[in-house]
């Protein structure tokens, strides 16, 4: 195996993307299960540089560092890898929207918790709540509540998505189907008893793009940053464009809810819940030259907890990723997948 170092130092640096990159930004992502190279980005003494060690073995393009997410924080190489990797397990990811004075959305908290554990973890929940704007008296906060789960990210999903304003509600991988009650058209959102036949039919299907996903969270100081890595390896070839999406979800969150029978439990506890979106609310645009089995984009993010957000509890988050198409009428995820944030 050939080693080869690129270093560019001052007077060969290339000129920073548009909009620069954070002082502090110094992902790293390193070799994993059948990638073949380490990718190293940090700025050197002031000036932009760049180090690039590649391990070169079966790869044959290395893509450009772009600025990415929503403050241009995150890091990307693309290249081609052969043999080509055997297509992972399909997931299936729920997106639920609910409500804290909505009583029928207990029933629907459960339901989503029952599809995760009867399907060995391959069912993925993200809920999200949209506040009293949104959703009007089924987000009012009932007396008890400590804090408020609203997300902006979450409003605008559920705005590009035409979500209906009748919770609980749900969309499974974003496919479309036709729906009769209660919406009376076709889309994305049913009611929560029709979840698990959407929930078969995706767990069934074959992806043509396997997702590794690793978060780390940096406990030292009051940084309170989040390293995200990511890598994309398609077992198939796509005739569009795919997007990225990363979410930060919490669980364990204890704050009021009302039940079915109108009791006020002040002791709930609220999983799944959508933080923030690390890329933008709608997905990162995956640009690369073709979509064909073999190829390979590997990612990494940094997200910081606004100082605002002091209430969230790292402890028991985790990141969401899913890769989705966005083009031609389609909005389907091909995969998706969610690990706990560790401790560094």
């Amino acid at each position: 195996m050939k080693k080869i170092n690129i270093i560019f130092t001052q007077g060969s640096t290339p000129k920073p993307p548009k909009g620069g990159l954070n002082s502090h930004l110094t992902p790293t992502l390193s070799k994993g299960e059948g990638e073949d190279f380490v990718f190293v980005f940090k700025p050197l003494l002031g000036v932009w540089g760049l180090v690039i060690v590649l391990l070169l073995n079966s790869c044959k393009e290395v893509g450009p560092v772009v600025p990415w997410g929503k403050n241009g924080n995150a890091t990307f190489t693309t290249y081609i890898e052969s043999p080509v990797q055997q297509a992972q397990s399909k997931n299936a990811l729920i997106e639920e929207v609910t409500g804290v004075s909505c009583v029928n959305c207990p029933a629907g908290h459960i339901i989503l918790d029952t599809l995760i554990n009867q399907n060995n973890k391959r069912v993925i929940g993200v809920t999200y709540h949209l506040g009293a704007a949104m959703v009007p008296i089924l987000e009012d906060a009932p007396p008890g509540t400590l804090q408020n789960m609203t997300s902006t990210d979450a409003q605008s999903i559920a705005s590009y998505f035409s979500f209906p304003g009748s919770v609980p509600a749900g969309a499974v991988d974003r496919i479309s189907h036709a729906i009769t009650q209660p919406y009376g058209s076709p889309g994305l959102w049913d009611i929560p008893q029709n979840w698990s036949g959407y929930v078969s039919t995706q767990l069934a299907e074959t992806t043509p793009v396997n997702l590794n996903l690793s978060a780390i969270y940096n406990r030292s100081g009051s940084t309170r940053q989040i390293s995200i890595a990511v890598g994309l390896h398609y077992t198939a070839t796509q005739s569009d464009t795919d997007k990225l999406s990363i979410f930060l979800t919490e669980d364990s969150i204890v704050t009021a809810q009302l039940l079915a029978n109108g009791a006020d439990d002040t002791f709930y506890v609220h999983d799944h819940i959508m933080r923030a979106a690390v890329t933008n609310a709608l997905g990162d645009i995956i640009a690369v030259p073709s979509f064909v089995a073999g190829r390979v984009d590997s990612l990494t993010y940094t997200y910081t907890i606004p100082a605002a957000s002091a209430i969230w509890n790292p402890a028991h988050m985790n990141v969401v990723a899913f890769v989705h198409k966005y083009q031609n009428g389609r909005s389907d995820i091909l995969q998706s997948q969610i690990v706990q944030l560790s401790p560094h």
